[in-house]
């Protein structure tokens, strides 16, 4: 069914304590419509992670990763830097690109710049941008068969470990299945009940 007009964004919740039996779970937020437009009149394919190295100054306004606008936040906020070092983010940039690696997508952490592209911000806190302590990734809906040019999404870091300098290799897989999650709402995916599946907020052991 084609979408006329989104009015939500997606929000995965990580419980305090990050339980077993407490895995992500959706919430929706009325927010003003995006564009969306279809594959054929824009037809870019690269997904950047961003590791905002020195925090990420992200701005309210018509969502484009160009400009580090998002219509989903309000004034001006900066995502604190991911903590993890070096090692975690290679393998988390390794994870991504395996998630993706059956489509025709290229994952990269160097800015594009100007460049049409997707984008995901990876670090910090919910707070640091204006969301409740619980959210550990959040996305524009790109409603069904369309998909938001120039998306911006944001995957939590900081959530996802009792540590700000250690990541677990389940913490690695939280990040990295919510970045997939992230921008897959933001192509228009909706949640899927199979638990090995990134668009699932089940719990599941491995690689989603």
């Amino acid at each position: 069914m084609r979408c006329i007009a989104c009015i939500s964004f997606v929000v995965v919740v990580a419980l305090t304590g990050l339980a077993a039996a407490e895995r992500p779970r959706l919430v929706t937020v009325d927010v003003p419509p995006h564009p969306a437009i279809t594959e054929a009149t824009a037809p870019y394919n690269v997904i950047f992670l961003n590791r905002c190295a020195n925090g990420c100054t992200v701005k309210s306004g018509t969502t484009d990763s160009r400009t580090d606008t998002s219509a989903i936040v309000s004034g001006s906020h900066v995502l604190t830097k991911f903590t993890y070092g070096d090692a975690t983010w290679n393998s988390l940039v390794a994870c991504v690109r395996d998630v993706f690696s059956p489509f025709n997508v290229q994952v990269t952490d160097v800015d594009p710049g100007s460049a049409n592209h997707f984008e995901i911000m990876i670090g910090g806190n919910p707070t640091d941008i204006g969301f409740s302590n619980n959210v550990g990734g959040v996305s524009g809906n790109g409603c069904g068969d369309t998909y938001i040019p120039n998306a911006l999404v944001f995957d939590f870091a900081d959530v996802w470990s009792s540590s700000s300098t250690t990541c677990s290799s389940s913490c690695l897989e939280d990040m990295c299945s919510t970045a997939a999650q992230e921008i897959g709402h933001s192509f228009g995916m909706d949640h899927s009940h199979n638990s090995a599946d990134p668009m699932t907020y089940f719990n599941f052991v491995g690689r989603k």
